[in-house]
């Protein structure tokens, strides 16, 4: 029986593979290989499926997801998001980092135009969205703006696309967040150029 993974789950299982419950972040490395055989049939209809035959399906095919869009489980993923984009989001904002890259790459690459105001309503609860957000080229929203500004000075966790955009803002009362939340180098070194600015050219 499938695990239903629109519910939170306190830790990987050591298994894998359909109904095994959520894979071990291990198996994920497979996912450069073509779709099992068992696996390319039997794809859902994305007009038609329900919710519970999209989790299932899900369950079965996200230990083969990456982050990277022209992943065939990612690609399939995406037929699912215009039709149950609740379900994404409701996935989402229970954090799994093992899984939750599949989903975001399948989000950002999914999501219509006319999704823009409920993905970005659901930034306070998964934070994990703005990586989608960013990859769409959302960020310039005024509400994706402010959803991710909230997120930053709250001290949630952030993936380093969203990071990036924020020090892209070149917004000076961000800085000290910035270099808090920031550990990567060149999300680093873009605040301190843009510190450095601000100081060395005052208004």
């Amino acid at each position: 029986m499938p695990t239903n993974l629109s519910q939170p789950t306190s830790k990987p299982t050591p298994k894998t593979g359909t109904g095994a419950g959520i894979p071990n972040p291990r198996g994920s490395r497979r996912t450069a290989r073509p779709p099992p055989p068992d696996l390319a049939r039997g794809l859902p209809d994305p007009a038609a499926a329900t919710e519970a035959e999209v989790i299932a399906r899900l369950d079965a095919i996200l230990p083969y997801a990456t982050s990277g869009e022209e992943n065939w489980a990612v690609r399939e993923m995406a037929l699912y998001v215009p039709r149950h984009l609740p379900l994404f989001l409701r996935m989402l904002s229970h954090p799994r980092p093992w899984l939750d890259r599949g989903m975001v790459a399948a989000l950002a690459l999914g999501m219509g135009e006319g999704q823009r105001a409920d993905v970005i309503a659901a930034l306070p609860q998964a934070p994990g969205i703005s990586e989608a957000i960013v990859r769409r080229g959302w960020e310039a929203d005024p509400n994706a703006r402010a959803g991710l500004v909230a997120l930053l000075e709250r001290g949630s966790p952030l993936p380093l696309p969203a990071l990036a955009a924020l020090a892209a803002y070149d917004d000076p009362s961000l800085y000290p967040a910035l270099s808090t939340a920031s550990s990567a180098p060149a999300i680093r070194r873009s605040t301190r150029r843009c510190a450095s600015a601000a100081t060395s050219n005052p208004p």
